[in-house]
Parts: structure tokens; C-alpha cells; sequence
């Protein structure tokens, strides 16, 4: 925040409300200080929990230590789920029949942990932006006839179940994420 306490203090008021417009600028200058050791201390305290979680969760694309917990806060010890056909209807992975006559139809599923459905399709979309299986999955059901929102719908029901069906992929590793077009922190700064 030097930077910003630099420039506010560069500025030079010409008036009483600039004077007073420069005092407001240094609250809030230490204000997005203060916010910013309190996110610093909650990641420390999220990534203390994972590691003593012992998950590999984190080893996945797409899935960082914010998205883990969210995942392993949501859905608890994962053994209480006896498949994970289980699993994706507690997540609301899993279609919901809407057929008519003869016509076969499945419409999104609303019910189910919707927070944990958002986090997993955080990592379908984390997925979808580097060369890995998951992209290919999706590129995949594209070519299939599906439409782009069908096809991250059936990437949202698998990046993180266990791929006992041939058709979902295995979960795409961080080493497969190396090389897309996210960046890392040194260089967003």
C-alpha cells in the first residue's frame, strides 16, 4: 500500500473538499490494508486445514485451496456416500428425467447442495481453460451434437469422482494445467 499512500500523499488539495477527499482516500487506503491481512490470515488458516486433512484434492486442475475446502466443507467425509451416483445426486450432478410421450428428455437438476454444485462447476470452467482431459471431454461432447452448456453439465457430473465409466475422464492433474492461459501470482503483479 506504499504505493497508494505515495500517491495520496503527492495530491494537493486546493480546497477544503479536497482536503477532505484526500483524508477519505487514507481511510480507505488503510481500510484495503486491513482487509487484505485479514484474506491473507484466512488463507493461511484454509490451507493449515487442508493440509491436516490430508486430501488430494488440491492435485486436481482446476482446484485450488478456497475450492477444496468449499468442496470438503460441503459434502463432509466422502465415504458416507455409497456410489458416486449418490454423490452427483447430493451435488445436483445428476439429470432429472422431464420426458414426454415418447420423446426422452433431463432437465438440470435444482435441488441438491447448490454450493457445492457451484464449486464443482468452478472446476469444470478452471478445467476448460487449459489442454487437458477435461477440455478434451469437453471437445468430445461438442463433437457429439451436445451444446456447449450440455457438455460442461456432463463435465460438472464427473472432473472428481472416482472414473470407474470409461466415459468420464480421470481428473486432469496440476502438471496438466501448466501452460494455459491462467497466470501465476508474480505474474499478475
Amino acid at each position: 500500500m506504499t504505493r497508494v499512500n505515495a500517491v495520496i500523499d503527492d495530491f494537493e488539495p486546493a480546497d477544503a473538499m479536497g482536503r477532505q477527499r484526500q483524508e477519505i482516500a487514507r481511510e480507505f487506503a488503510v481500510d484495503i490494508d486491513r482487509y487484505n491481512q485479514l484474506i491473507d490470515a484466512s488463507k493461511q488458516r484454509i490451507n493449515t486445514a487442508l493440509a491436516a486433512s490430508a486430501t488430494s484434492l488440491t492435485t486436481f486442475c482446476g482446484v485450488g485451496p478456497i475450492t477444496a475446502a468449499m468442496i470438503i466443507g460441503q459434502s463432509g467425509n466422502i465415504d458416507r456416500f455409497k456410489s458416486k451416483h449418490h454423490f452427483a445426486s447430493y451435488n445436483a450432478t445428476a439429470p432429472v428425467e422431464a420426458s414426454s410421450g415418447s420423446k426422452v428428455r433431463h432437465r438440470l437438476n435444482q435441488r441438491g447442495n447448490r454450493q457445492l454444485n457451484w464449486a464443482l462447476h468452478v472446476v469444470a470452467i478452471s478445467q476448460l481453460r487449459h489442454d487437458n482431459i477435461g477440455r478434451a471431454y469437453f471437445d468430445r461432447k461438442v463433437a457429439e451434437g451436445k451444446t456447449s452448456k450440455e457438455a460442461i453439465r456432463a463435465l460438472n457430473a464427473g472432473p472428481l469422482t472416482s472414473s470407474t465409466d470409461t466415459s468420464w475422464p480421470t481428473p486432469a492433474t496440476r502438471a496438466e494445467c501448466s501452460g494455459g492461459p491462467g497466470r501465476t501470482k508474480q505474474e499478475r503483479l
